[in-house]
């Protein structure tokens, strides 16, 4: 199990919460595209996907961030930071990740197919962003939610009409990601400056609530356009307000835990849509 275990914190396994996110706008994509409830098999097909790619990201993500990770409280325990994973072996558990990915992306139409592998590619560059902009958490919100597509053309065609509603869902989706991504960086901020590395978070320092705000508020409105049922969006709103108003952008162990609970509010997303009827017949 000791062998294991380094592997285990590397793909993040223990923390599910990734997957999630992930996984999440997939199940979106899927609940808009369905005539009536989502297929459980596609589903758990992309529960595979996501901890597939999930742990692959991570892998590239701390084999990049080794040298910054070894310098900041936070990370510098992590498997490759602290020296118990080569570079060669994350490699090599990086391309085992990948084969599982290739594995489930075989299962999918060449349409979906496409679309993940752009999500992968946006995926591989992230880690560089922080490097070279304050808006990294953009380019993830690119690359997590390309899901949305991908579960939708799993289904259903891109037509012209029918498009509009993964557009709108995904363009949800980026700033759901700049909202709790933005709240996970603000754990980093003193480190981040030490170390060289950019973020929303120290984009918006002192007024980073305030945009953390506008993120979900947009995040929102966007899916109202979907779901097009303010009952439906109530709980929606209702945790959302209860995200923001407890946030405490300069405590870490609050925003770690608010940043957590945005799987449940992905999850309500996709509850809502399922409810929402506003499914297409194609």
């Amino acid at each position: 199990m000791s062998r294991i275990s380094p592997y285990i914190s590397l793909a993040r396994w223990n923390r599910p919460i990734g997957i999630w996110l992930v996984m999440l706008p997939c199940w979106w994509g899927v609940a808009l595209a369905s005539q009536s409830y989502p297929d459980s098999c596609l589903l758990l097909l992309f529960l595979i996907g996501a901890t597939a790619m999930r742990g692959a990201g991570c892998t590239i993500n701390d084999l990049v961030d080794r040298d910054i990770d070894a310098k900041v409280e936070r990370t510098r325990l992590r498997p490759i930071a602290s020296g118990q994973i080569s570079g060669f072996q994350a490699i090599l558990f990086f391309a085992a990740q990948c084969l599982i990915g290739l594995w489930v992306l075989l299962q999918l139409p060449i349409t979906s197919q496409i679309f993940s592998l752009i999500g992968f590619l946006l995926l591989f560059v992230y880690p560089w962003m922080k490097r070279i902009t304050y808006w990294p958490q953009l380019v993830l919100g690119f690359a997590f939610n390309i899901g949305v597509f991908v579960g939708w053309t799993a289904v259903a065609k891109l037509e012209p009409v029918s498009i509009l509603f993964p557009i709108c869902t995904y363009i949800a989706g980026i700033f759901w990601t700049l909202a709790y991504d933005t709240i996970y960086a603000c754990q980093d901020q003193k480190d981040d400056i030490l170390v060289g590395v950019k973020s929303t978070a120290l984009k918006f320092k002192e007024k980073t609530k305030f945009a953390v705000t506008i993120f979900y508020l947009v995040f929102l409105l966007l899916l109202l356009q979907i779901i097009n049922s303010f009952i439906l969006m109530i709980p929606l709103f209702l945790f959302t307000g209860y995200l923001v108003w407890n946030l405490k952008t300069d405590d870490s162990a609050n925003c770690l835990k608010i940043f957590k609970l945005n799987q449940w509010l992905g999850l309500l997303v996709f509850i809502a849509l399922i409810l929402s009827k506003r499914c297409l017949n194609v």
